[in-house]
């Protein structure tokens, strides 16, 4: 299943090379989710091997950096943390968050083109 990571690293890749335009969240969570998914992928094989896991928190912490579709495909594709009800309500709770984050975004007119500093001036003024 590891070699369905290395097709979107080698199809992420390729876009660099092309130098195609991507927005930046969309290069973020992009990466983000090609690196959560093949932790995932790791653990599952260490899982079946018996072997050291990956913590929860380490694989909730890539979620909440920008790979949970990463964790979604994973879940789905490989079948891993599929079972843990705790574990999904977790990542179901990161999802919520970036939701309401991009929403928040767009309701203030910013979208996929705002920096930091562009969010904090609308919200405070």
């Amino acid at each position: 299943m590891i070699w369905i990571a290395l097709i979107g690293v080698a199809f992420v890749s390729f876009l660099a090379a092309k130098q195609v335009p991507l927005p930046g969240p969309l290069l973020w969570y992009t990466t983000m989710s090609l690196l959560t998914f093949m932790v995932y992928a790791f653990d599952k094989e260490a899982a079946r091997k018996n072997r050291h896991r990956v913590r929860e928190a380490t694989l909730h912490t890539l979620e909440l950096a920008g790979g949970w579709p990463g964790a979604l495909l994973a879940i789905f594709l490989l079948r891993h943390k599929s079972a843990k009800l705790s574990y999904r309500f977790v990542l179901g709770f990161i999802i919520l968050i970036h939701s309401g984050i991009w929403i928040g975004l767009f309701r203030m007119g910013c979208g996929f083109r705002c920096n930091i500093l562009d969010v904090i001036h609308r919200l405070f003024n």
